[in-house]
């Protein structure tokens, strides 16, 4: 778990930058969720939405989303209020980390394409 947290932390601090082309369709928006920042670099997309649903319904919702993408299947982490996806294909990863606090539950996520 240590390793895969520093992978997560890792992930979430690459420098994107926000272009007029994003693909943002690479990574789906769940229903509901407010979308506060996007950005992307050379095909990698990073998101971050806001939402009232749990850590937990996020992660499901976004492991069949990705499933449904042609993603592997993945394991959603979960940890007190906090849950995790890491998927790995073909060199693309994809992570998510979603936390809640005050009922809003706070999601980055992070495609990050084989250059």
């Amino acid at each position: 778990m240590k390793y895969f947290l520093i992978a997560l932390t890792i992930i979430f601090l690459l420098p994107f930058t926000v272009s007029a082309d994003q693909d943002t369709e690479a990574i789906p928006v769940m229903p509901g969720a407010e979308s506060i920042m996007q950005s992307s670099y050379k095909g990698s997309v990073r998101l971050e939405l806001l939402t009232k649903e749990t850590p937990e319904t996020v992660a499901n919702f976004y492991k069949q989303a990705m499933e449904n993408k042609g993603w592997p299947s993945g394991t959603v982490m979960i940890s007190g209020n906090q849950s995790a996806i890491m998927l790995y294909d073909k060199g693309r990863q994809f992570a998510l980390k979603a936390t809640v606090k005050d009922g809003i539950t706070k999601v980055i996520m992070a495609l990050v394409q084989q250059e």
